[in-house]
Protein backbone atom coordinates (compact mmCIF):
# COMPACT_ATOMS: atom_id res chain seq x y z
CA UNK A 1 0.00 0.00 0.00
CA UNK A 2 2.45 2.33 0.78
CA UNK A 3 4.23 1.65 -2.74
CA UNK A 4 0.66 2.36 -4.59
CA UNK A 5 0.71 6.02 -2.58
CA UNK A 6 4.24 6.61 -3.25
CA UNK A 7 3.56 5.67 -6.88
CA UNK A 8 0.60 8.26 -7.07
CA UNK A 9 2.58 10.96 -5.53
CA UNK A 10 5.12 10.64 -7.69
CA UNK A 11 3.02 10.48 -10.96
CA UNK A 12 1.23 13.61 -9.05
CA UNK A 13 3.15 16.73 -11.04
CA UNK A 14 2.12 19.97 -10.06
CA UNK A 15 0.63 18.69 -6.69
CA UNK A 16 1.16 21.16 -4.03
CA UNK A 17 2.16 19.98 -0.95
CA UNK A 18 -0.47 20.64 1.27
CA UNK A 19 -2.70 18.38 -1.25
CA UNK A 20 0.23 15.98 -1.20
CA UNK A 21 -0.22 15.65 2.64
CA UNK A 22 -4.06 15.85 2.51
CA UNK A 23 -3.87 12.55 -0.04
CA UNK A 24 -1.18 10.61 2.22
CA UNK A 25 -3.84 11.43 5.05
CA UNK A 26 -7.01 9.53 3.28
CA UNK A 27 -5.44 7.38 2.08
CA UNK A 28 -3.60 5.95 5.34
CA UNK A 29 -6.92 6.79 6.94
CA UNK A 30 -9.00 5.05 4.87
CA UNK A 31 -7.22 1.70 5.49
CA UNK A 32 -6.46 2.11 8.72
CA UNK A 33 -10.11 2.30 9.43
CA UNK A 34 -11.17 0.12 6.68
CA UNK A 35 -13.26 -2.17 8.88
CA UNK A 36 -15.39 0.58 10.48
CA UNK A 37 -15.66 2.39 7.27
CA UNK A 38 -17.43 -0.91 5.68
CA UNK A 39 -19.95 -1.16 8.69
CA UNK A 40 -20.48 2.47 8.25
CA UNK A 41 -21.13 1.70 4.19
CA UNK A 42 -23.07 -1.75 4.71
CA UNK A 43 -26.54 -0.49 5.89
CA UNK A 44 -26.90 1.93 3.14
CA UNK A 45 -25.82 -1.09 0.53
CA UNK A 46 -28.74 -3.21 -1.36
CA UNK A 47 -25.67 -5.73 -2.05
CA UNK A 48 -22.58 -7.26 -0.55
CA UNK A 49 -19.52 -4.50 -0.58
CA UNK A 50 -17.32 -7.74 -1.90
CA UNK A 51 -19.90 -7.05 -4.82
CA UNK A 52 -19.34 -3.78 -5.45
CA UNK A 53 -16.56 -2.46 -8.19
CA UNK A 54 -13.36 -1.92 -6.00
CA UNK A 55 -12.65 1.17 -7.24
CA UNK A 56 -16.37 2.57 -5.95
CA UNK A 57 -15.86 1.11 -2.43
CA UNK A 58 -12.68 3.46 -2.31
CA UNK A 59 -14.29 6.27 -3.27
CA UNK A 60 -17.31 5.77 -0.87
CA UNK A 61 -14.58 4.78 1.84
CA UNK A 62 -13.27 8.16 1.31
CA UNK A 63 -15.99 10.36 1.76
CA UNK A 64 -17.04 8.37 4.96
CA UNK A 65 -13.83 9.05 6.51
CA UNK A 66 -13.69 12.39 5.17
CA UNK A 67 -17.17 13.30 6.84
CA UNK A 68 -16.88 10.93 9.61
CA UNK A 69 -13.36 11.57 10.88
CA UNK A 70 -12.11 14.39 9.22
CA UNK A 71 -14.06 17.31 10.82
CA UNK A 72 -12.19 20.27 9.03
CA UNK A 73 -13.55 18.64 5.73
CA UNK A 74 -16.83 20.14 5.35
CA UNK A 75 -19.40 17.28 4.15
CA UNK A 76 -20.62 19.35 1.01
CA UNK A 77 -16.67 18.95 -0.30
CA UNK A 78 -15.95 15.03 0.70
CA UNK A 79 -18.98 14.15 -0.81
CA UNK A 80 -21.02 15.66 -4.29
CA UNK A 81 -22.65 12.74 -5.89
Amino acid sequence: SGAILDDALTQAVGMSPVDKRLATHLFLGMIRREATLDAMMKPFSHRPLIEIQSEVRDLVRMGIYQIACMTQIPPHAAVYE
